[in-house]
């Protein structure tokens, strides 16, 4: 199990006491049954996730227990909401076997958007226990080459155009 902080550092060796800073440094470093928890503060990232799990031993992005992170898009000065390029706070490329768990989605940005985007040949993906929010367009979206996706107990909410809050 390694861990995520807000007052980390991506060169720390990513344990409870020296824990990673960015949800995408986790993404890209675990491997399959690996676990990383995530710490409570607000993580401006929008996160790619291109690794693969297995069936026995899933990658796993959760929230640290009883804490609630948020990942929420960046917002560059000058970008405004519905500007031509697409931002996804969560977006699974040819992904397999990986859960993401326990976190508030939020702000996604573009005119056709997901706070959490599944794309390419994306399979067997659990997103459980998340409340999913204000995305300028959409909630969750999986184009149609994806499968075998659960959407588990999240709570999608206030999304589209009339949800954006500047």
């Amino acid at each position: 199990t390694f861990y995520v902080s807000t007052t980390g550092s991506d060169a720390n060796p990513g344990t409870l006491d020296l824990p990673w800073k960015t949800i995408q440094h986790a993404a890209n470093a675990l491997q399959p049954g690996q676990i990383a928890l995530v710490r409570g503060g607000t993580y401006f990232e929008d996160v790619t996730i291109t690794h693969d799990g297995t069936a026995s031993a899933p990658i796993t992005i959760s929230n640290y227990p009883d804490e609630h992170p948020v990942v929420e898009s960046p917002k560059p000065a000058g970008r405004l909401v519905g500007a031509a390029e697409d931002a996804y706070p969560f977006e699974l490329v040819s992904a397999a076997y990986v859960r993401l768990h326990g976190f508030v989605i939020q702000g996604a940005i573009g005119p056709s958007t997901a706070n959490v985007y599944f794309a390419a040949d994306t399979h067997d993906i659990e997103l459980s226990g998340n409340e999913i929010r204000r995305s300028a367009d959409q909630g969750v979206y999986g184009e149609r080459s994806t499968y075998d996706l659960q959407i588990l107990g999240n709570s999608i909410h206030d999304n589209g155009p009339s949800s954006i809050h500047q």
